[in-house]
């Protein structure tokens, strides 16, 4: 290995473990907490269901992330809407094949049944 590589790989690792040391340190990082929503296996797709309401938010992560990123924001939403936040294919609960949460055969919401062009909401399901 070429001397300037190993010091160019020991430079990025440091500066890596500094950026997470003070990452983890951060007060929003801190006062993270986790979803209280029951967790229901749609599927194969592990996704997060709860409240009630005339509207219904689906929160989707992003890749490389799962349904937990959102932290406790889909319980707040969920004292007055109906709220979905699935883990994608391929990520987080949905990764499971022995999970143990409750099957679902639908999501309850009447959203999730009617064709996507006919939504009119902002946030449909």
């Amino acid at each position: 290995m070429k001397p300037w590589a190993a010091i160019t790989g020991l430079s990025v690792a440091a500066a890596t473990g500094g950026w997470v040391a003070r990452l983890l340190r951060s007060p929003a990082v801190r006062a993270w907490e986790q979803s209280e929503l029951p967790i229901r296996q749609i599927g194969r797709l592990s996704c997060k269901l709860g409240g009630t309401g005339p509207g219904t938010a689906l929160l989707l992560h992003g890749l490389v992330a799962t349904g937990d990123v959102f932290g406790r924001s889909p319980d707040i939403l969920a004292v007055d809407h109906e709220v979905a936040v699935p883990d994608l294919a391929g990520f987080g609960r949905s990764l499971d094949e022995g999970s143990s949460a409750p099957r679902s055969p639908l999501i309850t919401s009447r959203r999730c049944q009617e064709p996507w062009n006919t939504w009119t909401a902002p946030l449909p399901c």
